[in-house]
């Protein structure tokens, strides 16, 4: 009887024995627009990449086009999208067909299973655990993955050789399949890629070798002991972002019960001449010349003694430039050098790093690091008077979309400030959480003149989503005298003490007067031939803005203040004219008021002061004898400066 045990004992102890340590395999399926995939991921990928974990998981992670695919041809998804869509898709849609199937994210897979089928609440990533996890490798595995690697003599592809064995029987319910992954273990963007802000990202699915649908065909029945071995060769995709973090995970999966058994990883590996660009600094406005500065990492073993960058402007390649350098292994550095003298506008820069060490790179996209300035070397001498009007922006107006989204600073034909005009610029806020816009006037220059200039504009807020959401939006204005390397504040207000006005249901707009509040600022000391102003918005997603009527000029006030007045009505009639213009004016007591008009060479025209009776009055000017064009009508008196345009038509 004796015997039998132990015959029987040394059976089970096989049996035990013959089962191999289980990976699991995690999928994480998320969107580049969906706002609570970029909430979501940094906690998971804490809890994933814990030294507790890392033996018993790995991860891989899918981008969708839930809930909208994003725009940029360089997102994550839009790069590896055939993939993509068919690991999440339904059978019917072309997929794999996932089930559970994948309706919403952010949605994980554990071992192709359910998060449910291990103790999860749900399959949502956030309810993943770490007893989730120990549940899940837990249970027992007949394979074992054994992977190595290696760069061939260029750098641009990898050599992976994987080596399958079965430590006990097995049979397939499907077809079972080696699928081998190529993911980046970190990437880090300087503009987010889709809409939801974010901008770090883990192990992400670059591509799939030979491909994610077949992978690699393996026996459907295993025998204790059995093997096989193979080599792929994985060609690196033009839109890796650094070679250096490439990795690979390799999985068998029975596509008969969409089971994962095993999960191995092939960590990545620098190389010996690597490096990356970790930031771009420049000015977001700049004089005819552009300074750039690259701060340069050395991911590679050599220490790198010469690079090559191209830089882009506007999407087009300049000269390629070289630099001699010392930089060791795991360093970094920063690179300084100059661009030619650009036109006046707004302008895109980009870069890409091609050599290092005389070995060529494979440059990423240079769309994944693009940053837009304006540059402002020619300043106007005339006033600024701006009621939008005409085309949107107007001439040499410049809107900077730090974010790069759709939502900005438009112009609205159905009201205008003080119902001067029908027409404003708008910025809707209410689906745009936190982000920032610049709308910056042009240049003008201000010197030779008075020290002291006039800077006012109208504008209307109302608040519309009266969340809980502890978040207001936000404008500000400042000015810079030195080409925008400094800029100083000169307003700001954000939540309730922004709104203007109430809303009704029946009408959003500010169609009213009272809806409408002008701001006057009369600023000392910018005798200065650059002076440059911009609007500055950060958005709480709460409501709806407008400005209008926005002057920019010398005057002969003096000292710094901030006046607000009422809207004396002052209006042009008729306009357009030929012969003979009104200037009709309100007055609530008597006073002087001086008039000019200027051409578009900003030459005086008309001058004429004259003193205002309580009530309504009346200036004429004979403007027969001037030529076709666009006017600037000033109305200056001791308490505000109104500047109106006048448009002469023979």
């Amino acid at each position: 009887m004796k015997k039998h045990i132990l015959v029987l004992s040394i059976f089970l102890s096989g049996i035990l024995n013959a089962q191999s340590t289980r990976t699991c395999l995690y999928e994480y399926f998320c969107g580049e627009t969906c706002p609570p995939c970029a909430t979501t991921a940094p906690p998971l990928y804490a809890l994933l990449s814990s030294p507790t974990n890392t033996p018993k998981i790995i991860s891989i992670e899918w981008e969708t086009p839930i809930p909208s695919a994003p725009t940029n041809t360089w997102s994550l998804y839009q790069t590896n999208k055939i993939e993509s869509d068919w690991r999440w898709k339904s059978i019917a849609g072309g997929g794999y067909g996932y089930y559970p199937p994948i309706n919403s994210v952010p949605h994980g897979k554990i071992d192709g299973q359910a998060q449910t089928a291990f103790g999860a609440y749900s399959d949502h990533p956030a309810l993943l655990s770490n007893s989730i996890i120990v549940t899940a490798q837990s249970y027992t595995t007949p394979f074992s993955i054994n992977m190595s690697r290696a760069w061939d003599s260029t750098a641009s592809s990898v050599n992976v050789t994987v080596n399958v064995n079965a430590s006990a029987n097995f049979n397939a319910v499907g077809n079972l399949r080696f699928r081998l992954v190529m993911i980046e273990r970190e990437i880090h963007f300087p503009t987010q890629p889709g809409t939801n802000g974010q901008k770090d990202f883990e192990n992400v699915a670059i591509k799939s070798f030979p491909n994610i649908q077949q992978g690699t065909s393996l026996s459907s029945t295993w025998f204790n002991g059995q093997s096989q071995t193979f080599t792929i060769n994985c060609p690196i995709p033009a839109y890796v972002r650094s070679k250096s973090e490439v990795a690979f995970v390799g999985f068998i999966q029975d596509d008969g019960t969409q089971k994962v058994w095993q999960t191995a990883l092939c960590e990545k590996v620098k190389l010996m001449d690597d490096a990356k660009i970790v930031s771009v600094q420049i000015p977001q406005t700049t004089c005819g010349t552009l300074n750039a500065n690259l701060t340069i990492k050395n991911t590679g073993n050599n220490t790198i003694s010469s690079i090559n960058i191209i830089p882009y402007i506007d999407g087009i390649a300049q000269a390629q430039q070289f630099f001699w350098t010392n930089l060791p292994a795991d360093s970094s550095k920063i690179i300084t050098f100059q661009l030619p003298h650009l036109l006046q506008g707004k302008h895109t820069f980009s870069i890409s790093l091609v050599r290092v060490n005389g070995h060529s790179q494979s440059p990423s996209n240079p769309l994944n690091n693009t940053y837009t300035f304006i540059n402002n070397f020619l300043y106007q001498n005339k006033p600024i008077i701006e009621e939008f009007e005409g085309y949107f922006p107007p001439s040499n107006w410049y809107i900077l979309n730090v974010e790069k989204k759709f939502i900005t600073w438009s112009k609205t034909a159905s009201c205008g400030g003080f119902m001067k005009s029908l027409s404003s610029a708008e910025l809707d806020f209410r689906n745009i959480l936190g982000q920032v816009d610049e709308f910056f006037l042009p240049a003008i220059d201000l010197s030779g003149g008075s020290n002291s200039i006039n800077f006012s504009f109208d504008y209307a807020y109302t608040k519309v989503n009266y969340n809980s959401q502890n978040y207001s939006d936000t404008l500000r204005v400042l000015f810079s005298d030195d080409c925008g390397q400094t800029w100083n504040l000169l307003f700001e207000n954000s939540g309730d003490g922004l709104i203007t006005y109430d809303f009704a249901y029946s009408n959003l707009l500010p169609i009213y007067n009272g809806d409408w509040k002008k701001v006057m600022f009369y600023l000392n000391g910018l005798n200065s031939p650059n002076v440059l102003m911009k609007f500055v918005t950060v958005s709480g997603a709460k409501g709806l803005l407008h400005i209008d009527n926005v002057n920019l000029i010398q005057s002969n006030q003096v000292g710094l203040t901030n006046r607000e007045s009422t809207a004396d009505n002052i209006q042009l009639f008729p306009n357009p004219s030929s012969n003979y213009v009104e200037v009709l004016m309100e007055s609530k007591k008597q006073a002087t008021v001086h008039m000019r008009l200027l051409n578009a060479l900003n030459q005086t025209m008309f001058d004429e002061s004259k003193v205002l009776d309580s009530g309504n009055n009346k200036m004429g000017v004979d403007v027969s004898t001037f030529p076709t064009g666009m006017y600037q009508v000033i109305i200056e008196t001791e308490d505000k400066l109104v500047c109106k345009k006048l448009n002469i038509i023979k």
